[in-house]
């Protein structure tokens, strides 16, 4: 049992791990210097310091603007969910060599009108969308776009898991999520625009990149 009195080291290895975790999402999404996110959230970057070095703790409405940023989960984040979320890998102009983060340069988003904060890699990790993608491949997601009426191939979150689904608005303001191979824990279905609001959209699926 912990006492929350009188366990202070494991209370600072808690805050500590709170911190690493802080760091590791920051890079992942891109950020490789603390200014960045400190304007992003108006605050100082010795506080963003602080918090990643476990000095200074996160309250509820902190912890979560900074899951919301980064795009982990708050539960992730603080240490509850042991599972690493961070599939998304920002795209710069080196290759870090890690699954799913692939060299794209400036150049090439200026051609295709994209800006850096418009584009990620993603690894698939379902079967529901084989041929067309296989689990374990890498996507390139565009954030910019939103689901349309028009069927398109939309990169979703759901219970931590990064899956590829067909997205469609439909009439009446409901949307169709459909896969090539129905998925029994995540089937076909049409969703209420409120129930669609509930599924995390990462964005549309622009390329694959994939072995011959």
């Amino acid at each position: 049992m912990i006492d929350l009195d009188s366990d202070l080291d494991l209370l600072e290895e808690y805050w500590s791990g709170v911190g690493a975790r802080l760091e590791q999402a920051r890079k992942a999404k891109g950020f490789e210097k603390r200014k960045e996110v400190a304007e992003l959230l108006g605050v100082t970057v010795g506080r963003i310091s602080n918090f990643e070095a476990g000095i200074r703790r996160l309250s509820y409405i902190q912890l979560k603007k900074f899951a919301e940023l980064y795009s982990v989960s708050s539960a992730w984040l603080a240490g509850y969910d042991k599972n690493n979320p961070i599939t998304l890998a920002h795209l710069n102009n080196e290759s870090t060599g890690e699954l799913g983060d692939f060299a794209i340069s400036k150049e090439w988003l200026k051609k295709n009108n994209l800006a850096e904060s418009d584009v990620s890699t993603v690894v698939i990790e379902d079967d529901s969308m084989t041929p067309l993608i296989k689990p374990n491949e890498c996507i390139l997601i565009n954030k910019s776009v939103e689901v349309g009426s028009e069927k398109d191939l939309f990169a979703i979150r759901v219970h931590g898991k990064v899956w590829a689904r067909w997205i469609q608005k439909v009439e009446d303001s409901c949307f169709s999520v459909t896969s090539e191979n129905e998925d029994a824990f995540f089937p076909d279905q049409t969703y209420t625009a409120e129930q669609f609001n509930q599924v995390e959209v990462l964005g549309r699926v622009d390329m694959f990149f994939r072995k011959r």
